[in-house]
């Protein structure tokens, strides 16, 4: 009786050996060993960075906690100090926020550094006041436009119908450090600032790019809407170029000779984050960079109880004829 082979035994060349299963199986090993030698140092690595930035060093700031010291300082200046009578776009300013505490502060209402028709109340973000020869505050002068209206909009004039030609400024917002502040993440969409330890914000300085306000009128679905745009110009008559750095002041009318008092201040209610040196010390983009791989130290937040309310010393200006 005859058996046949392959109903017994192993057939040699379409089964693996003994040795090229052995080997497979040490490869594979080598591979896994070696894929959990690379994640286990990448974990070190992790825990060695995230310790490092958690680690604290000491605060060189005057203003340890944010909360039983004041955690913001504000600084103006104001140039001339000495004007002319009933010359508008006369007087300049820069103000400057600082972040005096150990604690990342975030939430601050930036709006009035970039715009100057923010500069509406004592209750929040920046504000400014102005009081007169005769000891009274003066009203602020409201945004102009053409129609003569109160309000206005910062559309543009392609697809509506302009008339009037309207009263020519020569300043506006300069558009390279508004976006450089963005850039520096110094400055979020919505007009917010967070300023890490010893970090600044200042006022967006102003350039000279002549433009008009004028009235416009548009059609949208049957119904008509009025408002106002920007219209650049080239038959403005020549203005003075701006001091570097500073903002126009064009909110009030010095109409009369005199000594009159400028005071600047801050409001906010912001919230603080616990910070660490070592981030802190790192540039931005390599902050970016590290967060990708969730290396950024988890903070602590705190909100402060009272408002932060700081004001400068009062700036005298004089008006002459």
């Amino acid at each position: 009786m005859r058996f046949r082979a392959s109903g017994f035994f192993m057939n040699k060349t379409k089964l693996p050996t003994f040795r090229k299963w052995a080997a497979r199986l040490a490869e594979r090993k080598r591979g896994l060993l070696c894929l959990v030698g690379i994640a286990a140092s990448l974990a070190l690595a992790h825990e060695a960075l995230r310790r490092y930035f958690a680690t604290p060093l000491e605060c060189n700031q005057p203003c340890r906690d944010g909360l039983n010291c004041e955690p913001l300082s504000l600084s103006v200046e104001v140039k001339p100090k000495r004007i002319k009578v009933g010359v508008p776009h006369s007087l300049w300013y820069r103000v400057e926020l600082k972040n005096r505490s150990c604690q990342r502060v975030s939430v601050l209402d930036a709006g009035a550094f970039i715009d100057s028709q923010k500069l509406l109340l004592k209750t929040s973000g920046l504000w400014v006041s102005v009081t007169g020869p005769d000891g009274r505050e003066l009203e602020r002068l409201p945004y102009p436009r053409a129609d003569g209206g109160m309000a206005w909009d910062y559309g543009t004039t392609k697809g509506r119908k302009t008339f009037g030609e309207g009263t020519i400024h020569p300043y506006r917002m300069d558009e390279y450090f508004y976006q450089r502040a963005r850039r520096a993440g110094r400055l979020s969409d919505d007009w917010y600032t967070a300023l890490d330890p010893g970090e600044s914000f200042v006022t967006i300085p102003s350039k000279l790019g002549p433009y008009r306000i004028v009235a416009t009128s548009s059609t949208k679905y049957g119904a008509i809407s009025h408002g106002s745009a920007w219209v650049d110009t080239d038959d403005a008559p020549s203005f003075p170029s701006p001091p570097a750095d500073f903002q126009s002041f064009d909110r009030y009318s010095f109409n009369r000779p005199g000594k009159y008092v400028l005071r600047v201040g801050f409001v906010a209610k912001p919230s603080f984050e616990t910070g660490h040196p070592y981030w802190e010390a790192l540039s931005k983009s390599a902050q970016r960079w590290f967060e990708m791989f969730r290396l950024r130290p988890k903070y602590g937040i705190r909100l402060n109880a009272t408002k932060v309310s700081i004001e400068t010393p009062p700036h005298v200006i004089e008006v002459v004829r």
